[in-house]
């Protein structure tokens, strides 16, 4: 049978409600070590039968009959095992002593004392020193106790009989002795364990540290990088600046990532007084229905720009109770930032206030917040109260903050008398209910709302500021087009300033988008941040370069994760730079120029001049070389007939025009019409040295249906026309 099945029923057996582990534990031991001693008793008392023994018959039966009685009682009562030990120790030595006494002391006990060091042996598996010291100082006692009395008994008859006093003195010694160093190993495993569970929890604390340190450096690094960028415009080609005033102005930027960083640093600042238990609810007494309508009200803005609707439900317009209206905002806020974050548009996001009674003296707000966002699966229910802890989903909308919020919800409530509680489904929506107790205790406040601070709508913009609003230069290198690929909205418009007088940028908001963008334009780079929603830079980076189409295509994965373990993921996925924020905005020019130029170098390779097929087939082994392979495989096959052009191409590679187009210009630097006509020529190089045709016949032979146009194509290639080419190779 299941050893864990035994150990189920076992607990089954001795669980008390409220019992902990720890103490479940120490009363399985204790039964199951209790049982174990019965059959050896057992045996030993058989044995005295056998050997006439007749004092030793009656310490048998007398342990026999205790340990079932023991046992029995300890079933029935089974909460306080460890009062219950401190019993069973002194009835047991009190039982072995007075056998000891009645056989003629310890020289005659036949080693019947060692049940007595077993019994105070196995008190420290308690855990407790004051009852092994306990245990030992009884036993101890007892052997002195009957050395004294030593002088004055007489031994028992039949211990003056041949060896049996040694018989049992051995036999007693050794099997006693085996049950102790099980005791111990017992204890010293379990000390193992418990060593364990304390490295476990010191790398669960470590951990967490590790994810609060990754989250809060996330969370600063992008703030910074935006104002440090924003407070040093010089760093910025003048073509295309910030302007200094108005919406996405530079000052306007500063300020709201400076006010993000300030949120973050009150909510660790509010966190350490909780820890350290010097956080004050400060109570006022007033109406809170109107409160509650004046805090939803604040949040409709956000709503509105993420197209969700945002209601207030109350089944009355008065309560007036003691509540600290400033906690009171924080924990309304967080949910409901929470609720409109995780919420697609169109969704609905509904706060409905109600009353409970208890009994007459006895009642509770209670405020249910439903959404109909992506929901919660049920095993991340109670994480999402742990403090740093952030639900790591590719549908998740929004991953950026540090995972404090909803700590500080729950804290706020314990400290009101309150509590949380949370329901959900996925993709169907998440409630949470606040219960907070009605108490009037408090001071009247009859003073002013103030507007609460805590998000702003400019969090929520979830458009690139228009152009409008920026000096725009003509880019400079008309030729080649960066990606960006940024969720934060002031962040992708901070490097759209500092890229675009040099390039021609695209945005994209996320992964998902950025890999669309990237298939449907075919970048000269990308630029790509990693914490994102929907898909992140690490799976963009890893579906890019495992595409033909697009693994050409260098990708600077822009982050505030600056570990080795991130970078090496990065480049582990195909990420050809890695920057950390905050960064240089001339450090990131110089790379992306640099990277261009490499991959100017590398089309030398794709030169094709002249093209040979036999090579492409024995020797590319790349993406891109596989990309060429297959282009001059179809070639191969169809070039003699006139009729097929770029489009029955793009059919064959299963490729739009515009990505054939611009990877061939990225790979060998030539067009898709200027790659068929120089492979066609090329054949027509070789019939040129090869054959006796004509010119007309061979400009048929690959593919071109006017001889004239072959000549022209010809000599613009090569110099010379096709006639005076064949002159003078013979």
């Amino acid at each position: 049978m299941d050893i864990r099945y035994l150990q189920e029923k076992l607990n089954a057996l001795l669980y008390v409600q409220r019992d902990a582990d720890d103490i479940l534990e120490l009363k399985r031991t204790f039964f199951i070590f209790s049982v174990s001693v019965i059959p050896p008793i057992f045996l030993l008392t058989f044995l005295t039968y056998l050997l006439e023994v007749p004092v030793l018959q009656l310490y048998g039966w007398l342990l026999l009959g205790y340990y079932t009685l023991s046992l029995s009682f300890f079933l029935i009562v089974k909460r306080y095992v460890e009062q219950f030990y401190y019993c069973h120790s002194i009835v047991i030595m009190l039982i072995t002593v007075y056998i000891v006494v009645r056989q003629g002391g310890i020289l005659y006990s036949g080693g019947i004392l060692y049940s007595s060091l077993a019994i105070a042996v196995f008190a420290f598996v308690f855990n407790s020193v004051r009852l092994g010291i306990t245990t030992s100082i009884i036993y101890i006692l007892g052997i002195v106790t009957v050395s004294i009395l030593q002088p004055w008994l007489t031994p028992a008859p039949e211990m003056l009989k041949g060896n049996i006093n040694l018989i049992f003195t051995t036999i007693n010694s050794a099997w006693i002795s085996i049950y102790i160093l099980m005791v111990i190993f017992y204890v010293f495993d379990r000390r193992a364990k418990e060593e364990k569970t304390k490295n476990d929890k010191l790398k669960e604390i470590d951990d967490i540290k590790t994810r609060l340190f990754t989250n809060i450096t996330h969370e600063f690094r992008t703030p910074l990088t935006l104002i440090l960028g924003a407070a040093n415009p010089s760093d910025q080609d003048n073509s295309f600046t910030l302007p200094s005033e108005g919406k996405g102005g530079r000052l306007e930027l500063i300020r709201n990532n400076a006010n993000r960083l300030l949120k973050l640093v009150n909510q660790m600042m509010s966190l350490a007084k909780i820890e350290s238990g010097t956080m004050q609810i400060k109570s006022v007494q007033m109406n809170i229905i109107p409160y509650l309508g004046y805090l939803v009200d604040s949040c409709k803005s956000l709503a509105e720009k993420k197209k969700v609707k945002l209601h207030f439900l109350k089944n009355a317009e008065t309560e007036i109770m003691d509540f600290d209206p400033d906690k009171m905002e924080d924990i309304v806020l967080n949910i409901l930032y929470n609720a409109i974050k995780f919420t697609h548009p169109g969704g609905d996001i509904y706060l409905t206030c109600d009353t409970k009674s208890i009994n007459s003296q006895t009642r509770f707000l209670i405020l249910r917040f439903r959404d109909t966002g992506i929901g919660i699966p049920e095993n991340k229910w109670n994480l999402i109260f742990e403090r740093f802890y952030q639900v790591e989903d590719k549908n998740v909308p929004v991953q950026e903050g540090s995972g404090i919020g909803l700590t500080l919800v729950k804290e706020y409530l314990k400290l009101m008398g309150g509590n949380i509680e949370v329901s959900s489904k996925v993709n169907e929506g998440t409630e949470f209910v606040l219960t907070i107790p009605i108490t009037n205790n408090s001071n009247v406040f009859d003073g002013q709302f103030f507007h609460p601070t805590a998000f702003t709508v400019s969090e929520w913009s979830e458009e690139i500021y228009p152009t409008s609003t920026l000096s725009v230069g003509n880019a400079s290198d008309q030729h080649h087009t960066i990606l960006i690929v940024e969720d934060n909205v002031e962040l992708a418009h901070y490097l759209r300033s500092v890229i675009a007088p040099h390039f021609i940028t695209e945005v994209a908001i996320n992964g998902q988008d950025g890999t669309e963008k990237a298939l449907a334009i075919i970048p000269d780079l990308i630029i790509s941040d990693v914490m994102m929603p929907v898909m992140d830079g690490y799976e963009l980076c890893d579906i890019l370069k495992n595409d033909y189409k697009t693994n050409h295509i260098p990708i600077i994965l822009l982050t505030a994760r600056a570990d080795s373990e991130s970078k090496i993921t990065g480049f582990q996925k195909g990420a050809d730079d890695y920057i950390s924020k905050p960064f240089q905005s001339k450090e990131l020019l110089v790379r992306i120029h640099k990277m261009i130029e490499q991959r100017e170098k590398l089309k030398l390779k794709y030169s094709l001049s002249p093209l040979d097929l036999s090579h492409a087939d024995h020797h590319f082994i790349s993406l891109d070389d596989m990309f060429i392979t297959e282009i001059l495989q179809h070639l191969e096959k169809n070039y003699t007939d006139e009729n097929f052009g770029i489009d029955d191409l793009c059919n064959a590679m299963n490729i739009s025009r515009v990505q054939l187009h611009r990877k061939l210009i990225a790979i060998t630097g030539l067009s898709a019409s200027h790659f068929i006509n120089k492979f066609r020529l090329e054949k027509a190089v070789k019939l040129l040295s090869t054959t006796r045709n004509t010119v007309s016949e061979i400009a048929f032979d690959v593919g071109f249906h006017d001889s004239n146009y072959f000549s022209r194509v010809f000599s613009k290639i090569f110099g010379v026309s096709p006639g005076d080419f064949r002159k003078q190779k013979q």
